[in-house]
């Protein structure tokens, strides 16, 4: 009798999917946990499991499997949302275990293990390059070959002398830490550059400033050491080179430390310099990627930019040839000027939601960008912002945003149609260029237009202006190629010269009865012209001021008190 009740009961329960954490263990009168997608009752977990996150070690966020629950734990917490909509994961990490020590020009490798899931991470440890002492490497033996280089007395320091140029046909390079006597403490503005020979530079703890520009246009360069003393690396320490995997800063060195082959000042929790191999850490170490840190890293392709990222600074990623896709968090709130400009293989971007305006020249020639959403608390598009995105086809603008500024989407050659906002307000030249472009509507809202908002748009074959419009500028509608009609708003009172210029297709343009003045040559390269329909009257007409150079108004006919 008890086992009918058992298996009655069970049927209950898998048909009603009952709350998990109310359900009752069949076998042991304890709690279990049921599982709504098959049915099934899992069984009680054992009190040692280790769902619960152990406080020593790091938790860090990680996606989920798409399979349900282990039969052995239970959910305490509620799931976090994520993109995929699928419970968040959270990982609880041991110790790193160190797999491979590194050497002075060979990685080693490092990984930690999820005590909850079991998924290992591992990590690349840098090469440590050489510690010269006395000229030697106190790690292998390596010595420095004082006869590369040349050596002056220090600008600032009479006692010591600086690197001028290295001139080393070798691979692997110590720069020398004494000479005559005394100590090497300068590497000087571009000493090593265009040197094509050397692939590892390692700068001796002697060394307290390196200039700018010292150890860039290297095109073989993989690997960079700074010495512990280093104190100085000037705002421009960047190395333009596209083979550079490895950064490393001695422990000990009070101004900058590394961390998985990035240079951080360690004060100001700024990423000063990056390479191929960089990863950001997650950890609060770095709040600011600094002005051009990521700049002309050509053989970056991904970067994980961590919640802890606050500011983005001007020209930070630009030239980052190899990113194809660039995720920023919402803690991010400050992005410079031109910060991923010329991001050639960037197609996917995702935006902070927290943004105000997309700046001067943020994607300038990301060529291969296909989607953007504008995030909806941004009130305004600054110059350049996507001009050359090429491949851009669909943009998603927001309700609430009010300006769009000159080049906004310029060039942007396979955007076909977009949907403005109602709240805009200006609109600069944002549309000049857009070959593809066939429709565009702007809302009545905006009062002011740039000079060639859509010039240039040779596919555009409809067109919708604002009511409240009250002049045509220069060059409005030059080289719309496909244009055959105009509808000019019932306010305008102006046509600035060469408005129509090159709209080869255009057949008729209806003006209104409030138009004062037509400027010259407001027609040329217009062949297809055939009728002007006004909405007054011919005395109307006449009392219109025309410049010169618009005699095709005198051989087009013009058909008076039109009503639409």
């Amino acid at each position: 009798m008890l086992v009918i009740i058992i298996v009655v009961l069970a049927i209950l329960l898998s048909k009603c999917g009952g709350d998990k954490n109310d359900t009752i263990g069949l076998a042991t009168g304890e709690p279990a946990t049921s599982n709504s997608e098959t049915g099934k009752i899992n069984e009680t977990p054992d009190t040692t499991s280790d769902v619960t996150p152990d406080t020593t070690s790091e938790a860090t966020p990680c996606a989920t499997s798409e399979t349900t629950p282990d039969a052995t734990t239970v959910a305490t917490t509620e799931p976090t949302p994520v993109a995929t909509s699928k419970p968040a994961h959270v990982h609880t990490f041991g110790d790193w275990t160190v797999l491979a020590e590194p050497a002075c020009l060979t990685a080693g490798e490092r990984q930690r293990v999820c005590s909850s899931c079991g998924e290992i991470q591992t990590e690349e440890l840098p090469p440590l390059g050489h510690d010269g002492h006395n000229n030697e490497c106190i790690r292998c033996g390596k010595k420095a070959v004082v006869e590369d280089f040349k050596l002056m007395a220090d600008k600032k320091d009479p006692d010591a002398y600086m690197v001028n140029k290295c001139y080393s046909a070798d691979e692997d390079v110590l720069i020398p830490d004494v000479y005559n006597g005394k100590p090497v403490v300068r590497v000087q503005y571009e000493s090593f550059s265009n040197n094509e020979a050397v692939k590892y530079v390692s700068v001796p703890d002697s060394v307290g400033v390196v200039e700018s520009w010292a150890l860039a246009y290297m095109p073989n360069l993989e690997m960079v050491r700074i010495g512990k003393n280093v104190y100085d690396l000037d705002c421009t320490f960047r190395f333009w080179t596209d083979n550079l995997h490895w950064l490393y800063v001695e422990p000990g060195n009070e101004r900058y430390h590394s961390y998985c082959n990035c240079i951080i000042e360690t004060a100001t929790k700024r990423l000063i310099s990056g390479c191929g191999g960089s990863v950001l850490p997650d950890d609060g170490s770095v709040t600011v990627i600094a002005s051009s840190s990521m700049a002309n890293v050509r053989n970056l392709t991904k970067l994980d930019i961590p919640g802890t990222i606050t500011t983005i600074e001007h020209y930070s990623m630009n030239d980052c040839y190899g990113l194809l896709s660039l995720e920023l968090p919402d803690s991010v709130t400050e992005i410079g000027e031109y910060a991923f400009y010329e991001g050639r293989s960037l197609k996917t971007v995702r935006l902070p939601a927290g943004l105000t305006k997309i700046g001067l020249g943020w994607f300038q020639g990301c060529s291969s960008l296909e989607e953007i959403v504008i995030p909806e608390n941004v009130k305004e598009t600054e110059a350049e912002c996507f001009e050359f995105c090429k491949s851009l086809k669909k943009v998603t603008l927001p309700e609430g945003l009010e300006r769009l500024g000159n080049y906004t989407f310029k060039d942007c050659t396979s955007l076909e149609e977009i949907t403005l906002p109602q709240s805009l307000t200006s609109i600069g030249d944002a549309f000049a260029g857009c070959t593809s472009l066939k429709k565009l509507v702007i809302p009545d809202s905006v009062v002011k237009l740039g000079v060639s908002v859509i010039s240039y748009c040779a596919s555009l074959t409809e067109l919708v202006l604002p009511k409240e419009l009250k002049y045509i500028p220069y060059h409005f509608f030059g080289n719309c190629y496909s244009l055959e009609k105009i509808v000019l708003p019932e306010k305008v009172t102006q046509i600035e010269y060469n408005a129509f210029m090159h709209c080869t297709s255009l057949k008729s343009v209806v003006f209104p009865k409030s138009l004062h003045i037509i400027e010259y040559d407001i027609f040329v390269d217009c062949p297809s012209l055939e009728t002007i329909y006004y909405t007054g009257s011919e005395e109307d007409w006449s009392n219109i001021i025309i410049n010169h150079s618009n005699e095709i108004l005198e051989n087009t006919t013009i058909v008076y008190n039109y009503q639409g």
